[in-house]
């Protein structure tokens, strides 16, 4: 059996002979995209590469994190990786919205509460109290709505932290959790 070595979150691991490096990769810790390489291979190259180390490119879930027979292909695993940055950004998008909407209830207030002792200006056409009235309502309306979109930008920014989680652990649980909280998310919305 061959020597092989691997590289496991930056770290070179190894030597493993081949039965265990199969192991490995049934249990989940070793994915088609880590690297590999054994004796007197000049460079490290990905482990899809090898035959029989992933049967037919299928991983199948760890023992007691899900059905056995659930299959999580490589390409599942890289299109759930590829909509994380989407997702962050989104996610930022509403926590900046949130922000705007209250940003401009207090701005109707301040600008009613300027114009009380100036007398009025272009805005306010000396009639500061509707100003103040309006911002109070705005305000109001803007923290029901900033709270309607605060709850699913938070659950955006779970979603795409559990991609993270499963990113780095390669275990098909973290990649039910982040289903699980994508499902949470289309039922808020």
């Amino acid at each position: 059996m061959a020597d092989w070595y691997y590289m496991k979150d930056g770290q070179k691991c190894g030597p493993v002979d081949t039965a265990a490096l199969k192991h490995l990769a049934e249990t989940g810790e070793f994915q088609p995209e880590d690297m590999i390489r054994r004796e007197g291979m000049p460079n490290w190259v990905p482990a899809s590469q090898e035959k029989g180390l992933f049967e037919g490119g299928v991983l199948t879930a760890p023992a007691g994190q899900g059905p056995a027979a659930t299959p999580i292909t490589p390409l599942m695993a890289q299109h759930l990786l590829a909509t994380r940055p989407w997702v962050l950004f989104l996610s930022i998008l509403a926590f900046i919205g949130c922000g705007l909407l209250v940003a401009a209830g207090l701005g109707m207030i301040a600008v009613g509460g300027l114009s009380l002792g100036g007398g009025g200006d272009f805005f306010t056409r000396g009639r500061p109290l509707p100003w103040i009235v309006q911002g109070v309502t705005y305000l109001a309306m803007a923290l029901v709505m900033g709270g309607l979109y605060a709850a699913p930008a938070w659950l955006l920014c779970s979603y795409a932290a559990a991609i993270k989680r499963y990113r780095y652990s390669g275990r098909s649980g973290d990649m039910e959790a982040a289903l699980r909280i994508q499902k949470s998310f289309w039922k808020f919305v």
